[in-house]
């Protein structure tokens, strides 16, 4: 399992998170998962408003940080803006492209789930 050095979103201390350990540091975790169900109640409350995260976050008095956090983990998914044109959280690291959520984009994330079966089927 690889290990990358982070820093938590609550406490923005480093800590070293092991495969999919989050966004917070194990101390904050619990704090992390309180805010993502807050955040997930007030997205589905109050779904057609939408919410940029720095909005998210002023309503719910948190930092925007903690919301990117959680979008770029892949937790939560940005919504397309009113014009219908997307709204992005970052660039794929595979292709540069655009992203909604998480860290690749569809095409690339598609490529590898394809390189991960065929590698499994050698194995097997």
């Amino acid at each position: 399992m690889p290990l990358e050095l982070v820093e938590c979103c609550i406490c923005h201390k480093a800590f070293v998170r092991t495969g999919g350990s989050g966004v917070a540091c194990p101390r904050c975790q619990g704090e992390a998962e309180a805010l993502y169900g807050a955040i997930r109640a007030l997205l589905r409350d109050h779904g057609d408003l939408q919410l940029t995260a720095q909005e998210v976050g002023e309503l719910l008095g948190i930092e925007e940080r903690v919301v990117q956090a959680l979008v770029k983990e892949g937790r939560l998914e940005l919504q397309p803006l009113p014009d219908g044109s997307p709204r992005t959280a970052g660039v794929c690291p595979g292709c540069g492209a655009a992203v909604t959520g998480g860290g690749l984009c569809e095409r690339c994330r598609s490529a590898l789930r394809e390189e991960c079966r065929a590698h499994r089927r050698g194995f097997l």
